[in-house]
């Protein structure tokens, strides 16, 4: 029987990686509960993360998984049950915006 105040133990790995298989350094690997931000670690230079931590009680389909980084696609929140498991997540790049300056003349100049 669980009491108030307890703690579940969450561990589980993984890697982040492009869709052609490279490695994302320094993405941010967050577990949210219940809509909050309980932990968050990053990606290492081979992409690979570990996450241990004491988690809140509760159902494990409550804890989801969120993957983003600066010019890539933010990945949508995963469900995942948090015990031993490896995770291997692609992130897609970001299409580049390139602004257009247009001068007095009407002229276009790409910057």
């Amino acid at each position: 029987m669980w009491a108030h105040g307890d703690k579940i133990s969450i561990s589980f790995s993984g890697i982040i990686s492009e869709p052609a298989g490279a490695a994302v350094e320094g993405a941010v690997i967050s577990i949210e509960y219940k809509g909050q931000i309980i932990h968050s670690t990053s990606s290492d230079a081979q992409g690979n993360f570990d996450i241990k931590m004491e988690g809140p009680i509760g159902r494990y389909d409550q804890l989801k998984v969120r993957v983003s980084k600066k010019g890539y696609r933010s990945s949508h929140l995963i469900p995942v049950d948090c015990q031993n498991k490896n995770i291997e997540l692609t992130l897609q790049r970001a299409p580049v915006m390139i602004p257009i300056m247009r001068t007095l003349e009407g002229n276009s100049l790409a910057i």
